[in-house]
């Protein structure tokens, strides 16, 4: 017997295994259904009739056939129909439900510790150590005060730096190394115009209010509030730092249009409704502590 009779005799072989297990399958399914209507009480159960099993036995091709041909002349099994209808199980997603719930809530206030609060947290000691330093420095007169405003300005210059560097890969703590940065320009120019006078009044207004304008830029370019809040109470801190006591009110409310103008501007760009209010309620105590003078 060569290959080719060999392998038409396994595929009528095959027609006629796959007939009879077509008979096996609804006389078992049978069978269940008569177990599940034994169980349940009160229920009556109708025999069905017995699942016919073909008999039918296909002969083999004669010799020389390709096997295309015996598929062609082989007859496809019949489906045999169920008596019952299968009972599906529907999935119990309760428990896993509520367990995929409860493991979203801890990674989020794991994100938010890890990701928000230890890093705005880690910045604030970072500037409370420039300016510790800073006072330390004044109290023993240790350096001159222009190489004090230098090493300040070279540290805050230094910390942008190095969080534009970190933007692409780590943007959160970009971003707050960012607001760190701006505090410490802040506070360096206030120290060179009050404590030194190492700089005329325009030179540190004008200072501040580019420092102000670069913190828009970059609460835009970041997408972040924290930004753009560091930046409004530097900005609306600016006549309170810089003030002479002179009553230049003209000065003061001019400077104080073109902030909200920027506030403004920026509403256009990104709705953050705590940067409206705080910009709202610093304007407006603004003006009463100017009316209470």
């Amino acid at each position: 017997m060569d290959k080719s009779d060999r392998l038409n005799l396994l595929l009528v072989k095959l027609e006629n295994l796959l007939l009879r297990q077509q008979g096996f399958e609804a006389e078992i399914e049978a069978l269940k259904q008569e177990v599940r209507a034994l169980k349940s009480p009160g229920t009556t159960f109708v025999q069905p009739p017995p699942a016919q099993i073909s008999e039918q036995v296909i002969a083999p091709p004669p010799r020389n056939t390709p096997p295309s041909a015996v598929n062609q002349n082989a007859i496809p099994p019949q489906p045999v129909p169920s008596p019952f209808k299968p009972q599906v199980n529907q999935p119990q997603g309760n428990f896993a439900d509520r367990f995929k719930r409860e493991n979203m809530v801890k990674s989020d206030f794991e994100k938010f510790i890890g990701e928000n609060l230890i890093s705005k947290i880690g910045i604030l000691i970072l500037i409370l150590g420039v300016c510790i330093g800073a006072k330390y420095a004044i109290d023993h007169d240790m350096i001159s005060p222009l190489t004090r405003i230098i090493l300040g300005y070279a540290v805050g210059a230094g910390l942008m730096a190095f969080a534009i560097k970190l933007k692409e890969k780590y943007e959160n703590f970009s971003a707050v190394l960012v607001s760190g940065a701006i505090a410490i320009m802040y506070f360096i120019t206030y120290a060179a115009y009050d404590f030194y006078a190492l700089i005329p009044q325009a030179l540190a207004f004008i200072l501040m209010v580019v420092f102000t304008s670069f913190t828009v830029v970059a609460a835009i370019k970041y997408n972040k509030q924290v930004i753009a809040h560091i930046g409004l109470v530097g900005a609306y801190a600016v006549p309170f730092l810089l003030s002479d006591g002179s009553g230049k009110v003209g000065v003061l409310f001019t400077y104080m249009a073109i902030i909200n103008i920027g506030i403004l501007i920026l509403s256009f760009k990104k709705y953050w409704k705590p940067l409206f209010y705080a910009s709202f309620g610093l304007t407006w105590l603004i003006f009463v502590s100017w009316r209470m003078d």
